[in-house]
């Protein structure tokens, strides 16, 4: 509206929802103006308003439209971006290529924390405020030692097979030694840790990262994980009690890594 002695602006990006109406008099302010996208959700732009230069400025005023969030990624490799839902739900937001900047935006009901990942085998980093102007330090653990996600000596697929005559001095009782979590789509159970002088850590190749796949022929697909654990638990008490074998079948990490990567 125009003709009018306060003008005021709606916006509208693609086909997406009016935005709320915002007056033309706030001159040298950065603002954020939000609407509703039916495909894309809350869409966020940063806009100023300014004086048209040299003889127009009498008569313009000229409004710059920005995406509210810009990620430049100057790594060699390119960099996964996820928002941070909660404490246990994250939901990946986009891929961004090496030396390449991007747009990107936030769902509106969640907190505004962010996580990266380089590509390769690399964790998350922890999540950080994306709406705090600062500089953050985050740390990248390594998810396995081989940068390029090269084939495991273990095979996409193996079995550890733990006999009912187990005798190891370096493990004082049995502890199998496996703390295990769900994957961030819940698809899987994945070894977040082993440990150390357990018979996992002595006598198997299990890596952190691996995903148990079965448990004594049981499959764990479109398993809960508390169900998972207590199939382990139930397995690992048969095993002292009664000395029935125990079989776990795992996929490799560097695996999981590459079916991920071609997602």
């Amino acid at each position: 509206t125009f003709f009018t002695q306060s003008p005021q602006l709606q916006v509208q990006v693609d086909d997406s929802e009016w935005s709320s109406s915002f007056s033309l008099d706030t001159i040298g302010v950065s603002q954020v103006l939000s609407v509703k996208h039916r495909s894309k959700g809350l869409i966020e732009l940063g806009f100023s308003i300014s004086f048209a230069p040299g003889a127009r400025s009498g008569f313009t005023k000229v409004v710059r439209f920005v995406p509210r969030f810009i990620i430049l990624n100057r790594l060699e490799r390119p960099l996964r971006l996820f928002q941070a839902l909660n404490l246990s739900q994250v939901e990946p937001i986009k891929e961004v290529p090496p030396s390449s900047s991007r747009p990107f935006h936030l769902q509106a009901r969640a907190e505004r924390n962010l996580q990266l990942q380089p590509a390769g085998a690399w964790e998350r980093t922890p999540p950080f405020r994306v709406d705090v102007a600062h500089d953050f330090f985050l740390r990248v653990p390594r998810l396995v030692n081989d940068p390029e996600l090269a084939f495991s000596s273990r095979g996409d697929e193996y079995t550890v097979h733990i006999p009912a005559d187990i005798q190891n001095p370096a493990v004082s009782r049995f502890e199998l030694g496996l703390w295990l979590e769900t994957d961030w789509k819940q698809r899987g159970i994945v070894v977040k840790r082993i440990k150390p002088k357990t018979y996992a850590q002595v006598e198997t190749d299990i890596t952190k990262g691996d995903e148990l796949l079965e448990v004594n022929g049981q499959t764990l697909k479109k398993v809960d994980f508390n169900t998972a654990l207590a199939l382990i638990r139930d397995a690992a008490k048969a095993y002292t009690r009664d000395g029935h074998p125990i079989n776990l079948r795992f996929r490799s990490v560097e695996a999981r890594m590459r079916t991920i990567r071609m997602r």
